[in-house]
């Protein structure tokens, strides 16, 4: 409708409050405020009915159809009462004088239409009257500030990123009637002005003071003499020392043109002809500097950075929240407050607590008291502290502590029914002072300054101790500054005077205190064992035993004595048996329940005690909370699987996270340029006369326990073992649909119990292949088969995903660059990763971690299973040098080899056992795809790490054989001669192997038979191709050609690495065919070569030219 003309009487019009971005709008149901015989008017953001308003004439002599005339007046009528219109009261809103109630009236209010900006001139690409903007300095990166105006440095990578809210300046032309604006043209003259202050950009003479001062002459003695003025703030419209107009750096544009938002511009002072330049001046040391008025030469520029209106309409928010309240501070001072005063201020305080959870516009929104915001607004929490609304919050919380004659409660008094409503306001001001600092350092640094005030009001039940636990549980720094013994002591007593109503709050603050960012505090948890476990603190905690139950069968005999897990509490130590308890509050009895919710949150507050092996916690602890009585509580179903789920948790940092459990080493398969210069290259050096000549899963088990040094913890934990097993395993076959979130809880504790279990060596590699098929087992059973099946015709439309999978290079560049995800799946049915539970997340995450260790281990089997077979075939490798040498000739059965490595990799014969899954790979493939069209980015990294994983074992193994072998013979063999000779024989037939093998997956994968850029096909045995890392072959020439224009893959785009290799360094020593061969092969060159160079410098050692050689290397 824009350029149309406005009639009257047409068919209807919204008015936009274009400040609020809310539409005027009548409610027919609801009274005005203050004439109750009309109907209230708002601002509503969404509109609804009441937003439509005809417009009727104001005088007869205009009718329906005519064109509505600039400066005309007219009446407003809402929809479905004509005959009532717009109107504005003749009395004052109380409390402020002067402001009208607008409410809708059958007395017609004529209304005048004035023109702010024409259409035309409504252009997002030019400044323009009522634009907000911040000024930077181009040079400095510095921006204009009031209340004094100076230049303030910016911490930022971009000074454009600044979002300090006072350094928003409002564009005015001057105009001949004030309230009209237009489009900026360079021959305007403009004002600014400070939108959080309302104050207007002036100049004025420089104070003599700062001249004169002895410190700044001696400082900046090169200041210009003709600087005498600055820039001040100025309340004044008419003010002519307020006036400015823009001059051009670039190109000269003809005076009428528009100004370009984001211009470059000098600022000209129009009454004193001077430019707006900068200083050295400081005001508040090396931040702030002065801005000043200087000649022609001191031209100095300035951008003009648009503001967003979603910012500005923030800061408007702001500023009237700001007043409100300081309103509400004077009359509360002056004892002069209202209810309706009161009420409104609690209004406010709920809509600002909105405000930074985004939640303004929300219609179903929950209790402010209640909400829980994850990532407040960052930048609205800024706001509140620039604009001094965390200041008058404060102030609000000071009444109860300045109690006077014309305030005359007392902080005690709150309790009183009869103060009700001022402790949900500081309850209210307590929420909004814990959000404010959630994950924002300043605002926790500003809010510190009050702790001490804050500490005075915990345990008046105002939320006081939650904001100062929050405050101090996101900053580590805080948390050891201001908490002391005195502070423990007092959040302890708060728990003991609320144990006999089984309050649990107090307990969860001291388990928070022992974290600062999922960081255990050293020092705050042992603050926290010592006052909890002196004799005077005993009875708030309580405690755990076992105890023998008899019971008697149907005939009246006693069975024999079972030991059942009791709890004890309070000064009489009464005591009761768990299972009854758990048993009472599955009959929901309200003191059970507490019961075992009090117990669950001490056994939390117990586990962060002993996070990261606090020795104190752990020693003081472990005797009553042995592992026989936390693994009965954890198998124990009649238990909540909340109560199970901290056992859990208390399992893992008590006894399994401590001495002498060390982590053990995953074997990792280094890159060939991670290797090269690495000294953990020799992590797979091993002796040749260690190598057993067979080797099964049961005897790598043997060993693999045996070095960890955990033989007499394992029967410790034997028991522990089996049941994560067994639970893992009822998880499997019930098909985990992850809807109780009291049963995800636990799942996430055991997995993660599980996993730690897995790094500190407690599984031998048949238990891990075990386990793994049963984790895989659940992953496969959270994921919808429909679904995977919709994505993967999805994927193979696009093509993006193949057939035949054989080479991981393919597949992971195909998934990498792949955009199938949530959104492709049927509309018809919900996603599997819509809507999940976070916790749900981290234990799929958890359990990617067991796979990924679990894979490394086959790794390393997998080589150990090679060097077995070498072992055998080779027998002895030191000796006489001609008797090694003949052995190697004769007794090297390279098919042999080739058929007991192939059934490695094919997972076939003895080494089945190697397949994850059972189903060739299949079931893993698909739980790995499942985890990649999660929505989270960790899953999908996750998943992309474990497909690399799973299709480069080939390649992984036999270049970690390489290295294995080569760094075995180098240890091994003492002879210089013999040594070369089989490091030159082994690589000959190890390459072999190598082409045999790596030739099965190109032949699967290899989809260009011709060369991508010449397109030219290949010839059989061509030496002249070259295969990159992602397995594309191309003719050298064409290649090479390619690569120094671009370094990305024709065919894939996958990066190619463009630093010197090996390759290029020694391709002068070896002849191109040898090279190319290699390539052909598909060999990895950097390996080859890397190990050639081996064998080349070992021979010239005996010339003496290693060192001359070493250096031409390096050079």
């Amino acid at each position: 409708m824009i350029s149309y003309d406005l009639d009257i009487g047409c068919d209807g019009e919204k008015l936009l409050h274009i400040k609020s971005n809310k539409f005027l709008t009548v409610n027919k149901r609801l009274p005005a405020l203050v004439e109750k015989n009309a109907m209230r008017v708002y601002l509503d953001s969404s509109g609804n009915k009441g937003s439509w308003f005809y417009i009727s004439p104001c005088y007869k002599i205009r009718s329906n159809g005519d064109i509505i005339v600039i400066g005309e007046p007219v009446v407003f009528n809402p929809f479905g009462n004509s005959h009532q219109a717009l109107h504005v009261s003749s009395v004052d809103l109380p409390g402020m004088p002067g402001f009208k109630e607008v409410n809708v009236l059958k007395t017609a209010t004529p209304w005048k239409i004035n023109l702010f900006l024409d259409y035309q001139d409504n252009q997002e690409e030019i400044l323009k009257g009522g634009d907000v903007i911040r000024l930077f300095h181009t040079e400095q990166y510095k921006y204009k500030d009031v209340n004094y105006i100076f230049l303030r440095a910016t911490g930022r990578s971009s000074a454009t990123a600044a979002t300090s809210s006072k350094a928003l300046w409002e564009v005015e032309i001057v105009q001949l009637d004030p309230c009209q604006s237009g489009a900026a043209h360079w021959n305007s003259l403009f004002r600014f002005k400070h939108l959080a202050t309302g104050f207007y950009l002036g100049g004025a003479q420089l104070d003599p003071a700062i001249i004169n001062a002895e410190s700044n002459r001696r400082r900046h003695s090169d200041i210009p003499d003709d600087i005498v003025l600055q820039l001040v703030p100025s309340d004044s419209l008419n003010d002519v020392r307020t006036v400015f107009d823009l001059g051009e750096t670039s190109v000269a544009r003809p005076a009428d043109s528009v100004v370009p938002q984001s211009s470059c511009v000098n600022l000209h002072h129009v009454y004193s002809d001077k430019w707006v330049t900068s200083t050295y001046i400081p005001i508040d040391g090396d931040i702030l500097s002065m801005v000043g008025l200087s000649g022609e030469n001191n031209r100095e520029e300035f951008v003009l950075v648009p503001v967003s209106p979603t910012e500005v309409r923030d800061l408007e928010f702001a500023n009237d929240a700001c007043n409100v309240l300081t309103k509400f501070v004077s009359s509360v001072n002056d004892g002069t407050v209202s209810i309706d005063d009161r009420n409104y201020v609690i209004s406010l305080v709920q809509k600002v607590i909105y405000f930074i959870a985004n939640l303004e516009a929300e219609q179903n929104r929950p209790d402010a008291l209640e909400l829980v915001v994850a990532n407040p607004n960052r930048d609205r929490q800024k706001l509140l502290r620039e604009q001094a609304i965390l200041k008058h919050i404060f102030m609000i919380l000071e009444f109860p502590d300045l109690a006077t004659d014309k305030r005359p409660f007392k902080l005690s008094d709150l309790k009183d029914a009869n103060h009700s409503a001022y402790k949900t306001l500081c309850r209210l001001c307590y929420r909004l002072l814990k959000l404010s600092q959630k994950n924002c350092s300043k605002n926790q640094e500003y809010i510190a300054k009050y702790f001490g005030f804050m500490q005075k009001q915990i345990g008046y039940d105002i939320l006081a101790e939650d904001t100062i636990t929050a405050l101090i549980h996101n900053n580590s720094n805080l948390l050891e500054k201001y908490l002391t013994e005195i502070e423990i002591e007092t959040f302890v007593g708060l728990v003991r005077d609320n144990a006999s109503q089984w309050d649990s709050r107090f307990l969860d603050y001291l388990s928070d205190l022992c974290v600062s960012n999922h960081t255990a505090i050293p020092a705050m948890q042992e603050l926290i064992c010592m006052t909890v476990q002196k004799n005077t603190n005993r009875d708030i905690l309580i405690s755990t035993s076992f105890v023998e139950v008899h019971e008697v069968d149907e005939s009246g005999q006693e069975k024999n004595p079972e030991l059942q897990v009791a709890l004890a509490w309070g000064k009489n130590s009464r005591q009761r048996v768990i299972s009854d308890i758990a048993s009472g509050a599955k009959n929901e009895l309200a003191d059970d329940l507490k019961i075992l919710n009090y117990y669950r949150h001490q056994l939390d507050l117990y586990s962060n005690m002993c996070l990261n092996r606090q020795y104190l916690a752990i020693n003081a602890f472990s005797k009553d909370l042995n592992v026989e009585l936390i693994l009965k509580c954890m198998s124990d179903t009649e238990l909540p699987c909340g109560l199970r789920a901290s056992f859990c948790r208390l399992m893992l940092h008590m006894h399994v996270n401590r001495d002498p459990q060390e982590p053990v080493t995953q074997v990792m398969c280094y890159s060939d340029q991670t290797l090269v210069g690495n000294p953990r290259a020799t992590e797979y050096a091993r002796f040749w006369s260690e190598i057993p000549e067979q080797l099964s899963i049961e005897d790598y088990d043997v060993k693999l326990l045996s070095s960890k040094s955990v033989t007499g913890i394992h029967e410790k934990f034997a028991d522990t073992l089996s049941f994560v097993e067994s639970y893992l395993l009822e998880l499997s076959s019930d098909m985990w649909t992850f809807d109780e979130n009291g049963r995800n809880i636990l799942t996430f504790e055991v997995v993660k119990l599980a996993r730690e279990l897995v790094y500190f060596g407690f599984y031998g590699f048949k238990d891990l292949l075990r386990l793994t098929r049963i984790l895989l087992a659940i992953l496969d059973g959270t994921n919808t088969s429909e679904h995977l099946a919709a994505a993967l015709e999805e994927l193979k439309k696009d093509g993006r995903f193949k057939g035949s999978i054989g080479d991981m290079s393919v597949v992971a560049c195909n998934f990498a660059r792949s955009t199938v995800g949530i959104d492709t799946l049927p509309k018809s049915q919900p996603t599997f990763s819509a809507h999940e539970d976070p916790i749900v997340l981290d234990t799929k995450l958890k359990i990617m971690e067991i796979l990924e260790f679990v894979m490394n281990v086959r790794l390393d089997y997998s080589i150990s299973c090679l060097l077995s077979i070498f072992r055998k075939d080779f027998g002895r490798i030191d000796g006489d040098r001609d008797a090694a040498i003949a052995d190697f000739q004769n007794h090297f059965d390279i098919q042999s080899i080739e058929e007991r490595v192939g059934n490695i990799f094919n997972y076939s014969g003895e080494y089945a056992a190697l397949d994850l899954d059972g189903q060739g790979g299949k079931l893993f493939l698909r739980v790995l795809l499942g985890l990649y069209l999660h929505d989270s980015t960790s899953s999908v990294t996750g998943s992309l790490r474990l497909l690399n994983l799973h299709f480069s074992q080939r390649q992984k193994v036999i270049e970690s054989f390489i290295w294995s072998i080569a760094f075995t013979v180098c240890l091994e063999v003492r002879e210089d001669e013999l040594r070369n000779k089989l490091l030159f024989y082994l690589i000959g037939m190890i390459s072999k192997l190598k082409s045999k093998f790596t030739k099965e997956v190109s032949e699967e994968t290899d989809d260009n038979e011709k060369c991508s850029i010449c397109l030219c096909d290949f010839e059989e045995e061509e030496e002249d191709v070259r295969r990159l890392p992602c397995m594309h072959r191309y003719h050298i020439p064409c290649i090479d050609q390619w690569l120094s224009i671009s370094r990305q893959c024709p065919i894939c785009r996958v990066d190619v690495e463009m630093e010197p290799t090996f390759e290029s360094r020694l391709e002068s020593t070896f002849r191109p065919s040898t090279i190319n061969t290699i390539n052909a092969l598909g060999v990895n060159c950097n390996l080859v070569l890397l190990i050639c160079f081996l064998y080349f410098f070992l021979t010239l050692v005996d010339l003496g030219l290693g060192y001359l050689y070493y250096l031409y290397f390096l050079s």
